[in-house]
């Protein structure tokens, strides 16, 4: 008959010290706690977070709009071509050429000179 005491491997305490003589390294300091966020990454990419936010309101209002519904920056879900293209009252096609503007002006010029300073 199979028990589920009979499941159970040896269970050994994160408290106990790894090295006897030693006394003093115990088992769970050897273990990364990945539940804790990398420090210098989370900085880095909250950096990145508002360096993105900054350029991004500088941009033009109708390219400001047309990117941030596009890409769901605004917490809101992603948007098609087809819903902007309704909402705006102009092309998918011109919505599409509205993104790669806001895209482009985002990896030149002053926009991009922001974005850069952010992520270096």
């Amino acid at each position: 008959m199979w028990t589920a005491q009979g499941a159970v491997a040896d269970v050994i305490s994160l408290n106990k010290t790894f090295d006897p003589e030693e006394g003093t390294t115990e088992l769970g300091d050897l273990l990364e706690d990945v539940r804790t966020p990398d420090t210098a990454e989370t900085v880095t990419r909250e950096m990145e977070r508002l360096g993105l936010q900054t350029a991004i309101e500088r941009l033009p209002e109708r390219t400001r709009d047309v990117l941030i519904r596009r890409y769901g920056l605004d917490d809101r879900r992603k948007s098609t071509l087809a819903e902007l293209s309704r909402e705006l009252g102009i092309s998918r096609e011109r919505v599409r050429q509205v993104q790669k503007e806001a895209e482009k002006l985002l990896q030149t010029g002053e926009h991009g000179r922001l974005l850069r300073q952010a992520t270096a």
